[in-house]
């Protein structure tokens, strides 16, 4: 039995400085139903048996990040693949990766459809940045300079500085 905390390399029986758990030298999980995101290169999901830090199979979801390396003292970037979770059922598809310029960061729709999952595709304002140098599709902004149509009585740029989100 293979100790279960939330600091496991997939498929991989080496340890890292922040983690103290290893896998079990002999983790080999079959893998099956592994596909990358067309929409987005980054990231990929697979059906791993068993899941790492468990005995259960389940869907992982990996995300490719850029890392300097040195090849023969030449640098070079390498892209390495990194676990963030596993789970069974379109949780996967609902959860938040963090978020980015506003936007929540989602696993891509064309990977949860794989999956049988409706994707959560939220929607977006287009707001002014702070600089009011380019416009920026915001998922729930808290405040927003939006440009109202010109045939609008109010056309021309609005500051609403408080946006309240139901539903």
């Amino acid at each position: 039995m293979e100790n279960i905390t939330k600091c496991a390399v997939a498929a991989a029986a080496s340890a890292s400085d922040s983690c103290q758990w290893v896998p079990r030298p002999d983790y080999e999980p079959v893998v099956t139903e592994a596909r990358i995101s067309t929409l987005d290169e980054t990231w990929a999901t697979a059906f791993l048996s068993p899941a790492p830090r468990t005995t259960e199979a389940a869907t992982v979801v990996f995300r490719q990040e850029l890392q300097q390396a040195f090849n023969n003292g030449i640098p070079e970037t390498r892209g390495v693949w990194r676990m963030l979770t596993s789970g069974n059922g379109c949780e996967l598809a609902e959860q938040s990766f963090g978020s980015s310029a506003g936007t929540q960061i989602r696993l891509m729709p064309d990977l949860a459809v794989a999956m049988g999952c409706t994707p959560l595709i939220p929607t977006k304002v287009r707001c002014l940045d702070k600089f009011r140098t380019s416009l920026l599709a915001l998922e729930k902004p808290q405040q927003c300079a939006v440009a109202a149509p010109e045939g609008s009585p109010f056309h021309g740029w609005m500051n609403i500085r408080e946006l309240r989100w139901h539903g």
